[in-house]
Parts: C-alpha cells; structure tokens; sequence
C-alpha cells in the first residue's frame, strides 16, 4: 500500500464540546473518541483549565502525539497508546482530579502505522478501523461497547418517555425547546445509572459486557484489538469514531455487514455523503436520543 490519497472529515454535530480528535503524520494516523464523566444540572461537570475531561483528554492525546511525530513512524502503535494511557491519568491526578471521576471517563481510539511492510492497526471502544484488502475483502474492528450501548440505549428511550408523560408531553410531538427541556431531565436521572454501568463494564476483561476505554486504566490494555496486516494487501483504510455511522446501524449490522457497508458507501458517497446518511438516521430518531447529533471524525486512507 502505497498511500496515494489521505481525506479527513471532522464535523461537531451538536456537541458543546471537541472531544473528539485526530492526527496525521507520515504513515501514522489516528481517531479518537473522548467522553468525560456522566454529568447534568444536578450532577455537575468537572472542568480542568475550563475544558471538560473528555475535552481534555483529545487535546492531550493530539499534543502528545505532535511532541512525538519526530519517531512516531518507528515506535509500535499499542506502546504509544500505552504511553498515551498513563499519560492521560498522570495528567489528570496533578489537576486533583479524583480517581473516581477520572475512571468514569475515557477515550476510545483507532489508529494505524502504514509501515513498508506490515500495517499495525489498534483500536479500542466503539472507535472503528474499517479496511478493504485489493482482493476485495472488507474487515472491521469489532464495536466493544455495543452490548453495553444497547442497554443504555434502552434506559435513554424509556426515560425520555417517562419524563414527556409525568409532564403531559407527547414525546413524537413535542417542539425543539420542549425536547430539549426533556433531555436535560433525563439527564438528571439517568447520570446515576450510567455511573453505575461504567463502573462495572469500563476496562473489566471478566465480563461480556466488559469494554475497554483509555482513561490511565492498565487493565484495559489487556482488551485492546491490535493485529497486522501486509501493507501490499490493503487497498483502503478508514479510521472513525462512532458518530459516523448511526446508531440505528450499529445495532443491527453485524461486524461483516457493517464494514460492507462502509467501504462501499464510502466508495460511492465519499466522507461528506457517509456523513450526511448517518445525519439524516440521527434526525429520524432524536426524540428518543441522547443527543441531535454526534460528534464525528473520519480518516480516509487511499492506495495506488
């Protein structure tokens, strides 16, 4: 794989904050997919230099790769990750941020070292590396917090309608304003059993649930998807986080179907097109979402 195109889309859909990130030096390219501590009105959020943690940490990450872009081609991926890693809480614990908080936050990640003779790809969470090989074979990561999501996604919808009835709303109706008065409510009662659910699946290899994300935690380490390829052998790579493809996709794709559909969409819509479909998913089903829209980051990585 000789790299002959490199295409990046960022787009913040309707985050308050940037936690995603990315970078791109020489053959080393990564994504990441930040997110800070459950919080709401009543479960306020915790700031360091006035940006949130999830905030934080991508402006860390990117700051740390930049000091490291010099070598970052000879260095394998998992031990700048893992570098990354301790970094991230190193970092955090000398702002007094507590240990509580700071583990239920994290990043997800996917990133790739385009090497002359074997590609390393690592990715981490629900961020995605998807490839299609020159004998037309299309792979992907594995999305580790799917079963984990779809919980949570459940308790989203159901709270998202307890709150519209208790206030004599219907949610398939309600105006701009009036849903988002209901999201900042369902917020309140849902930070409790997020923190809950973190808790007990972030970093945890014992469990199926269990998914691993970056936030200083070792164990985590251990759930980390790395493996190679031959460079020669990859047409296409493409590194994103999960806001680029919809929610309503993810949970019914299976992994096969999912990188299809990918690569193929992307061949036939490019960036702006694979975005725009996850887009108009989004606003098909925002009345029972957390948000309007996600955050999103795509690396495209094209071959002669």
């Amino acid at each position: 794989m000789t790299v002959k195109e490199i295409h990046l889309k960022y787009d913040p859909g309707t985050a308050k904050e940037k936690e995603d990130g990315y970078g791109i030096y020489g053959s080393f390219f990564f994504v990441i997919d930040a997110f800070s501590e459950p919080y709401s009105k009543e479960y306020p959020k915790t700031y360091i230099d006035g940006c949130s943690l999830g905030e934080h940490t991508a402006r860390l990450a990117e700051s740390f790769f930049k000091e490291k872009s010099s070598f970052l081609e000879r260095w394998p991926v998992s031990a700048l990750f893992s570098k990354l890693n301790k970094a991230v809480l190193s970092e955090k614990e000398k702002k007094g941020i507590s240990k509580e908080t700071i583990e239920l936050s994290g990043t997800s990640f996917a990133a790739a070292n385009v090497g002359q003779d074997n590609t390393e790809i690592l990715a981490a969470g629900d961020s995605f590396a998807a490839i299609e090989l020159k004998s037309g074979k299309t792979l992907i990561t594995k999305n580790q917090v799917h079963l984990h999501d779809s919980v949570m996604h459940k308790e989203i919808s159901r709270l998202m309608e307890e709150v519209s009835e208790e206030w004599n709303l219907k949610l398939d109706s309600v105006d701009k304003k009036s849903l988002e008065e209901i999201r900042k409510e369902m917020w309140n009662r849902f930070c409790p059993i997020l923190k809950t659910a973190r808790k007990k699946t972030m970093n945890n290899p014992e469990i199926i649930q269990g998914y691993p994300t970056l936030n200083g935690n070792s164990q985590g380490e251990i759930m980390w998807q790395r493996f190679f390829l031959p460079t020669v052998d990859i047409k296409r790579l493409l590194l994103f986080t999960d806001g680029v493809v919809a929610w309503e996709m993810l949970k019914k794709f299976t992994q096969k179907q999912l990188s299809t559909f990918v690569i193929e969409f992307y061949k036939k819509a490019g960036l702006d097109g694979l975005l725009d479909l996850a887009r108009s998913m989004e606003a098909a089903t925002s009345k029972k979402s957390y948000t309007a829209h996600a955050e999103a980051t795509v690396i495209a990585i094209e071959s002669n």
